[in-house]
């Protein structure tokens, strides 16, 4: 679903009616001449927690101005959630019949942060970055942590260009980091409880203001993963909707669109899972293992079944990158490669294991919106 998105607006779609909400004053930019500041302006508007308070989730505003080839270009960038702006969280899901809710909700924020969009200006924006994320309860015992430390295994790093990874020990969080895109996973009630201590501690903004959903009464089992693909740019948004085939235009009706929500988060999901084999050492004897790939593999020799069980080991202590670096010490790529598709192609009955991953991709595929008062426990359900 849409979470957060950023829109720019050029000056000629836009009124401030009041210059001084900004800090600095966009007077600097709306009133000063242009060729007395040299460079770069930026003006931002970040609501307080009064006006928070007040008038419920507001969006945030930075006017910029920049050279341009005639002369300078103003813009506003709104930066919002779409779901903190109708339901104060973003545990609650949209869909596609919400976009005419959200778009009277921003426009009525707006206004009261005395900025005004005429509708087709607000519909039309250009979108400069975009996160698409998908909250996925689970309810059968499986745990965020079961999913996370699968994740944490897998060989992903070069495949999503990433430069920088994160993983909490305790299995709440994975994130990997670029300069144009960020994936994250990450636990969705442990985060919450985490910004209870300190907003910083969690990772999203905006924390505080979902404190009164840990009031809520959930099943003992409940948990909920949270997906989000962070789309930092034009660019990159554009170059991986041509990827994916997605021919809408790059505005904020456009982008709203669920089913291009559910075609980019699976498309990282397969790039975090690409590598790693469906069956997973964890939870299983070396003997167990043994018998249940000599059945799947009736023709092939002790020695080859040993192989993988071997490899299975390893990746369940060191995960995919341990084995490729131990492989590799002492064979060519090839002979990885080889492995690396024979490990693919394995599979286990599911009565003999419960493989938490097809838990997590069942409910991407499915992409049902979530509703928290589905989940909620009340006397009557008790």
């Amino acid at each position: 679903m849409l979470d957060t998105i950023a829109l720019t607006i050029p000056a000629v779609d836009f009124r401030l009616l009041d210059y001084d909400l900004f800090t600095p004053s966009a007077r600097l930019i709306m009133q000063e001449p242009h060729t007395r500041i040299k460079g770069s302006i930026k003006c931002t508007f970040n609501p307080t927690k009064q006006q928070k308070a007040e008038h419920g989730y507001m969006p945030r505003l930075t006017l910029f101005k920049r050279p341009a080839t005639a002369g300078v270009a103003i813009t506003l960038r709104i930066e919002f959630s779409a779901p903190k702006l109708l339901y104060g969280n973003n545990f609650d899901e949209l869909c596609d019949r919400d976009f005419s809710r959200v778009h009277a909700a921003l426009s009525e924020q707006l206004q009261r942060m005395r900025v005004l969009v005429p509708d087709k200006a607000l519909e039309n924006a250009n979108v400069s970055a975009i996160h698409y994320s998908k909250n996925m309860p689970l309810t059968d015992y499986t745990t965020c942590s079961m999913i996370i430390n699968e994740i944490a295994k897998s060989a992903t790093t070069k495949r999503l260009d990433a430069s920088k990874t994160d993983y909490r020990n305790d299995g709440s969080l994975f994130r990997f980091h670029a300069n144009s895109h960020e994936l994250v996973l990450y636990d969705k009630l442990k985060d919450l409880a985490a910004a209870k201590t300190s907003n910083k501690r969690a990772v999203e903004d905006d924390s505080d203001m979902q404190l009164p959903l840990l009031q809520a009464a959930f099943p003992k089992q409940f948990e909920v993963l949270r997906i989000e693909a962070r789309l930092g740019n034009r660019t990159k948004i554009k170059s991986l909707f041509k990827k994916l085939n997605i021919s809408a235009p790059l505005t904020f009706r456009g982008a709203f669109f669920s089913s291009i929500a559910k075609m980019v988060l699976l498309d990282y999901w397969q790039l975090l899972t690409a590598d790693m084999p469906v069956l997973m050492a964890s939870g299983f004897k070396p003997e167990d293992l043994y018998r249940a790939l000599s059945q799947q593999n009736p023709t092939a020799k002790p020695a080859e079944i040993l192989q993988l069980v071997g490899a299975l080991a390893i990746i369940n202590n060191t995960g995919m990158n341990g084995l490729r670096h131990l492989t590799e010490q002492h064979s060519t790529p090839r002979t990885w490669q080889r492995l690396k598709k024979s490990l693919s192609e394995q599979e286990i009955n599911s009565r003999l294991r419960f493989n938490p991953l097809r838990v997590a991709e069942g409910h991407l595929k499915a992409f049902t919106p979530l509703h928290l008062h589905d989940f909620t426990v009340t006397n009557s359900t008790k």
